[in-house]
């Protein structure tokens, strides 16, 4: 479950930096009952993207829960078939393709908030 994780690295569009102030807060009992997530802390051009409260949609994506950010219809928390847990677009998420602004480390958790560390792009590295 993205809360968590303790540390995060953040993109700026041209490079990737680790963080340790970004946060990712879940209810308790979100990781049985699927309450909603938030991601805050990023820094950078991609803490729009990434930051925010994602709220379950009830729908499976490569077989976990699919969460969509609240007020941005068009962000996604989602699960890869490699395992990651990722921040992406719409696009990115029909597609089903491993882009995104930011992805876990860890890979194969059930939640994201298990994830203790994620890397944010920066649009040209991680």
């Amino acid at each position: 479950h993205p809360a968590l994780t303790k540390s995060w690295t953040v993109g700026d569009g041209k490079k990737w930096e680790f963080k340790h102030g970004v946060k990712v807060e879940a209810k308790l009992g979100a990781l049985v009952d699927e309450g909603p997530v938030r991601i805050s802390g990023v820094t950078g051009p991609n803490a729009a993207n990434v930051n925010g409260t994602y709220a379950p949609t009830g729908e499976l994506h490569n077989g976990k829960t699919l969460f969509r950010k609240v007020n941005d219809p068009d962000k996604w928390l989602r699960y890869l078939k490699s395992g990651l847990w990722v921040v992406s677009r719409t696009s990115d998420k029909d597609a089903n393709n491993n882009l995104c602004w930011a992805h876990s480390v860890e890979k194969d958790l059930a939640h994201p908030a298990l994830t203790k560390s994620w890397t944010v792009g920066d649009g040209k590295k991680w």
